[in-house]
Parts: structure tokens; sequence; C-alpha cells
């Protein structure tokens, strides 16, 4: 299976660590938990005697011996099956952890489909053990697999079941923000499994982080427009004024060092207002060598010249490829922003991604205001006058 539901602590590992006389410092040893449903089984002489002197040589119980073997040639069966076999199984077990399943509150479907929505193509969802709860998880990465536990407060349920259509949207944004964070951690951190309990508790304190993103659009050109330049003034005065209408804390854009060198300014206009208003500034666009390490295209010619080298390609088709290309880039903006996490943030982009990267926030729970889809130096002019 490409998601394999036993993924998480490799406590094999762990025992092979404790029954090392030579184990580096801080080496996982942790046991696996025990408690749970009790049964009674039968095994050959010789695998108890491997329980025993395991057990007693790691400092281990002879259940959390046994509780490691079993999670490990879980892990492995699930490695080898196939996809369609494993989610067979998988919807069996779901039938017997969750029987009343379609009981489930409005605000827990709610909160499965923003994390489906969060976690993008690739991540499933799978039942939690209990109703109001569920699994995300991405597929496997280099460090492990990525995956998070949600499960949804009764009260918050109920809060929500009861509440009028303003204060719902406010839950579903500080929802959404939660879901988020709880999210960037599991994709940072493969392997830490973050335990995201949404109550009424977590919702209002997801809302007072006020996580809000200010979006100006417009040509890279501009951006990096020469100091002193006409239209290095009219924007530079439209970011500072951005900066003291929002309350900006920090300035962001879909640049990076390399792009920079090479155009022909030592400083983009954001960096320029930025060190104005004595604020951290961000990079958000990977370089090449980011670029490739990521899977993501070099650049837009690159991704149109493909496109259109396609058998059958059409203009729709190609404007599609580009978008899919576009979404890959902009979620590593939403990481970089997310790793900055200072808000509100002012973020310069191309034109072309104004609409598509206020989306990609609005679904993460970020608060977003876009002043200007496609900025032009005509518009301060026509303001002028």
């Amino acid at each position: 299976m490409q998601n394999n539901p036993l993924a998480g602590p490799a406590y094999v590992v762990a025992l092979v660590h404790a029954l090392s006389e030579h184990r580096r410092p801080g080496a996982f040893v942790t046991p696996p938990p025990t408690g749970g449903e009790q049964i009674s089984v039968r095994l050959g002489d010789n695998v108890m005697v491997h329980l025993d002197v395991l057990a007693k040589k790691s400092g281990w119980t002879r259940a959390q011996v046994l509780a490691a073997i079993v999670s490990r040639g879980l892990f492995d069966l699930y490695e080898f099956i196939n996809d369609e076999t494993g989610e067979a199984i998988m919807q069996e077990i779901a039938n017997e952890l969750v029987p009343m399943m379609h009981t489930e509150s409005e605000f827990a479907r709610l909160a499965q489909k923003a994390a489906k929505e969060i976690a993008g193509d690739g991540c499933t969802v799978s039942p939690g053990g209990r109703p109001e709860s569920f699994w995300l998880m991405a597929p496997r990465r280099p460090k492990g697999i990525p995956r998070m536990l949600v499960r949804v407060d009764n009260q918050a349920a109920g809060d929500f079941q009861n509440a009028r259509q303003a204060e719902r949207e406010l839950m579903t944004r500080a929802l959404r923000a939660g879901l988020a964070d709880g999210w960037m951690r599991a994709m940072n951190q493969p392997g830490t499994e973050p335990n995201v309990v949404v109550s009424p508790e977590s919702l209002v304190a997801s809302s007072r982080r006020a996580h809000a993103v200010v979006i100006v659009g417009t040509r890279h050109s501009l951006q990096t427009a020469a100091m002193g330049s006409r239209e290095e003034v009219a924007l530079r005065k439209l970011l500072l004024g951005l900066c003291e209408q929002y309350k900006v804390k920090a300035v962001a854009e879909e640049l990076n060092e390399e792009s920079l060198a090479q155009s022909d300014s030592a400083e983009s206009v954001p960096i320029r207002v930025a060190k104005a208003n004595k604020l951290p500034h961000c990079f958000c666009d990977p370089n090449t060598e980011e670029r490739k390490r990521l899977g993501l295209a070099l650049d837009h010619n690159s991704v149109e010249a493909g496109a259109w080298l396609k058998k059958g390609s059409t203009p729709e088709s190609i404007s599609a490829e580009i978008a899919v290309e576009h979404r890959k880039r902009e979620r590593v903006w939403l990481e970089r922003l997310h790793a900055l996490d200072t808000w509100p943030t002012l973020f310069l982009c191309g034109a072309n991604h104004t609409a598509g990267f206020a989306a990609m926030l609005e679904r993460h729970g970020v608060q977003v205001v876009v002043a200007a889809e496609d900025w032009e130096p005509t518009q301060a002019t026509k303001e002028r006058k």
C-alpha cells in the first residue's frame, strides 16, 4: 500500500536499541503501549523462549516485546499488499472500529473535508479508532510517513451545530488554521504524529493567532525596479501604506537570492520596505537547486514547452499543467510563511499567482486581503489625479 496504516514509531528499532550494549546516547528505546483488549493465544515453546530472553535482556515486558513484533509484522504486510486489497481491508477495519460512523457530527465531516484540502492530492483520511476522530496521512517521505490524528470535541461539535452562519464561518476559519498548523508539524517532522484536538479552547486559540496575509500581485520587473525610478517609488509607496494600514509584522515575496542576483537591482522593493519598517523579510520562492530537489519545474517556459510536446495537447490542457505547477510552488511559499510564523504578512507575487495563492491560503485558514490583483504604476498615477 502506498499509505501504510501502520506507519508510526518503529518499536522494533527501539527494541534493537534496548538490546544493544553500546547504543548511542539518546537512542529511541521507548516500548510500545500495551493497553487495550486482552486475548489468550498459544505460542510454541521456542517462541516463548525468545520472548522471555528478549524481555529480560531489554528490560521490557513480554507484552511490550510481542506488541513491537506484531506492529512490525503488520507494517510489512501492508507494505507488500497492493492498494486495492489494502483499501478493502481498511474499509472492513473501519466498519469494525467505528460502527456508528454515520452518526458523526457535521463539524467532524467538515474537519475531514478541510483536512483533505489542506493536505492536498495523494493524502488519505482513515478512521481514528473512535467516533469524531480520524487520521490524515501523506505518502512516504525520505524521513518517514507524515500523519496526524484529529479528534473533534463533542462540545465543539455541538457549538457548531447550534451556531449562526456568521459564527460558523469564524469557527471554520479557526478550524482550518489549527489543522494547517498541525499538518505543517507533521510534514516537517514525519513520525511525530501531532494530535489535534478540535475543542472550543483550541478554536479560540487559533482565531487569536490571527494568521493574515496581504497580497499584492504585479510584474516581476516591478518587483526589482531600480531604486528611485518612477515605478519603484510608486510601488514602495503602496507597500509602505499597506504596512501601516494592516499593521504588517513581516514582508515576504515570490523571489529568491538567485533570481535577485540575475536582475539589475541589488535589492527588491519589498526588501527596502522591510528595512524601512525594521520588519523581517522572507524569500519564499525555491531556487534552482531547491526546485530540482522538490521535483518542481525549473521555469515557466519549460512547463509550457513540455506541455506542447505532449500528444494531443490543447491550449486548455497546457493552461491546466501550468496551473498545477503554480500550485506546487505556492505550497512551498505557504510552508515558508508558516515557518516564518509572523502575522500579518505582506506578500508580493506575480499577478498570475494572486488568485490561486489567495485561495490556497484561505483553505489553510489564513485570512487574505488582496490589495492588488495585478498592480501597475498607472494605477498610482490615476489615484493622484
